[in-house]
């Protein structure tokens, strides 16, 4: 689902994981904050990830994701976020 709030969007995709790695790649550059609840979201290139232990939801924080949508992540709540690094999958720098 894709919901536009004027120059931002927020995208989520939850329970496709076969298609995250091309829709991720599609929304890069854009400003779209991208929520899911599948294992790796984050880890991919996704800017916020839900996940749920002991019957808690927490989430993950790709940072360098947000920061290339364009988005601003308050300290307070990265401070209680687990941050993830996005995996770069091979590819030459």
């Amino acid at each position: 689902m894709l919901v536009d709030i004027g120059e931002r969007s927020l995208m989520s995709q939850f329970g496709r994981p076969p298609a995250h790695s091309t829709l991720l790649r599609g929304l890069q550059g854009s400003r779209t904050l991208t929520v899911d609840e599948t294992e790796g979201f984050a880890v991919l290139g996704g800017v916020i990830n839900l996940t749920v232990e002991d019957n808690k939801v927490h989430f993950e924080i790709n940072r360098l994701a947000a920061d290339r949508a364009g988005l601003k992540i308050g300290s307070r709540l990265l401070s209680i976020a687990k941050i993830v690094k996005q995996q770069d999958h091979g590819r030459k720098s």
